[in-house]
């Protein structure tokens, strides 16, 4: 069989399916027949377990030669037709000829199918002969079962096709001893079919793509297993990369953690830094200085009774012991009236703050700094939760949480200074509001003695002072006018000059109290 004419809807075909994966073929020869005035498809079925060998000849490029597919059967092929309508041909002359060829293909168990250059790939065809060969070729899932042809009317396999053939058959020559030019024959006679309308093959149309959607089903079944193997592996490789990652992350993250605990346990302690920067005594320091001072007394006033000894050391206990805060401010108090500011200022760093307090106020902020332990199970919570990401996503929230983790500590010990600091400063700033007030206070009564000493004894009086002495003179002054001229004018120039001099005197004392009140404002500023 071969080919008819291209282009004629009355061609003959040949269906093949393998799949080199699995080695399942399906070959089905199909030509176009008009049964009853309805265009009907008879099939040539040739089962894999009936091909005994295969022989493809003709490659493209070896001239003089049309390809071919020579099939040697155990068995004749299956001839199929359609259930229940019989095989009466409305052109006997057409497509008696083709009946007649399928029939007799249905009696011969060897079979030559030629086709034109270039519809199967070389490939393709070597890997179904070796298949053939070594007899690993086995029925495909595409093969239809006879139920399901001729839209679900069934359709059964053709006994006797030889006897029942007409007389008004081809003479065909043997395939075995084939003359030369047997294909050019067998094409000018394919040539010659008339053409029928396209519409009466649309179940071969619905057919040949339900076929083609199975093999493109089939192929993207094998394609899917491969994926699902290549992604299983992948998926264990990337857990094992994802495993090998983490623990040698959590291995740098430990030993990072332990080199900072190292150098933060060789460092003084907050406590001893903030001794150091405020010149905080502590308690037993404190003892050391009443003790010292009880000496110097004694060494000073030469004490050898032991009950003037025991006496002042008594006393300097009691002046010393508890330290409250009331007794520290009395103690600030007298201190304040023998030294000067800048003594005042210096012992109040030294007396007023407690180590207690410092060590309570690091106790509490030192909670909060995370330890070696607690570093340690946060990271073992990490690890967990990166169970199912991938390694990109792990690097990243190992990064975060190590980034969070360091600020964190950083934030917190930044913030215990700041309120140690801050506590401290409110401290002594309070006392030297005191100092300044006090300070303020004795400067203003000593500019005021300055000013009064500095005065000359004529600026001492007082304006009602000078209301006595000028206003009783002008009535005299006045009256002496009115009854004698040279009495008005003996006197007048001496009163004169009393009004001159206390309007001057006024007016300096104006500008002595400008000066004073600005004396006392630049004062109270320092």
């Amino acid at each position: 069989m071969c080919h008819s004419k291209p282009g004629t809807p009355r061609q003959v075909k040949l269906n093949m399916s393998f799949d080199p994966a699995s080695k399942a073929g399906f070959f089905r020869l199909r030509a176009p027949l008009d049964l009853a005035g309805e265009m009907t498809m008879l099939y040539l079925y040739i089962h894999p377990d009936q091909i005994t060998s295969l022989v493809y000849t003709g490659f493209e490029g070896t001239p003089g030669t049309v390809p071919c597919l020579r099939f040697a059967l155990n068995k004749p092929a299956d001839l199929i037709v359609p259930m229940g309508v019989s095989l009466s041909l409305k052109r006997p002359k057409v497509d008696g000829i083709i009946l007649n060829s399928l029939k007799l293909l249905a009696q011969e168990t060897t079979l030559c199918v030629y086709m034109a250059h270039g519809e199967l790939s070389k490939t393709l065809l070597e890997s179904l002969c070796a298949a053939v060969a070594d007899q690993s070729l086995k029925p495909s899932n595409m093969t239809v079962h006879l139920s399901g042809l001729y839209k679900g009317r069934g359709a059964k396999v053709l006994q006797g096709a030889a006897q029942s053939s007409t007389s008004n058959k081809r003479p065909r020559a043997s395939s075995s001893g084939s003359s030369g030019n047997e294909p050019q024959d067998i094409k000018a006679d394919c040539w010659k079919k008339p053409a029928t309308l396209p519409a009466a093959l649309s179940d071969q149309s619905t057919y040949e793509e339900f076929l083609l959607f199975q093999a493109e089903f089939q192929q993207m079944r094998t394609r899917l297993r491969e994926l699902e193997e290549e992604s299983r592996q992948t998926r264990a490789e990337m857990e094992m990369v994802k495993k090998a990652t983490i623990t040698m992350n959590l291995k740098q993250m430990r030993a990072e953690t332990a080199n900072e605990a190292q150098e933060m346990s060789d460092k003084p302690t907050l406590s001893q830094e903030m001794r150091n920067w405020l010149d905080i005594y502590s308690k037993v320091e404190v003892e050391d200085l009443v003790h010292d001072g009880t000496l110097n007394v004694i060494a000073k006033e030469e004490l050898c009774n032991q009950d003037d000894i025991n006496f002042h050391f008594e006393r300097f206990e009691d002046d010393f012991g508890g330290y409250t805060r009331s007794e520290v401010d009395t103690m600030l108090e007298e201190v304040k009236r023998a030294q000067d500011t800048a003594d005042l200022v210096k012992e109040l760093g030294g007396y007023f703050c407690d180590e207690d307090d410092v060590e309570e106020i690091v106790n509490r902020e030192m909670r909060n700094v995370y330890t070696v332990e607690e570093v340690d199970d946060r990271l073992y919570e990490v690890r967990q939760s990166c169970e199912g990401i991938n390694r990109i996503e792990t690097e990243d929230l190992i990064l975060d949480s190590r980034d969070y983790l360091e600020k964190e500590v950083m934030n917190e010990l930044r913030d215990a200074k700041m309120e140690l600091r801050r506590w401290s400063q409110n401290l002594a700033r309070s006392e030297i509001t005191g100092i300044k007030k006090m300070v303020r206070k004795v400067v203003r009564s000593r500019i005021q003695r300055r000013r009064l000493s500095d005065m000359p004894p004529w600026r001492k009086f007082s304006h009602e002072h000078f209301r006595t002495i000028i206003l009783p003179t002008l009535p005299i002054t006045a009256a002496a006018t009115t009854t004698t001229t040279t009495t008005s004018s003996s006197l007048a120039p001496r009163a004169l000059r009393f009004a001159t001099t206390a309007t001057a005197g006024a007016a300096r004392a104006q500008r002595h109290r400008t000066y004073s009140h600005a004396s006392t404002s630049s004062t109270a500023s320092l």
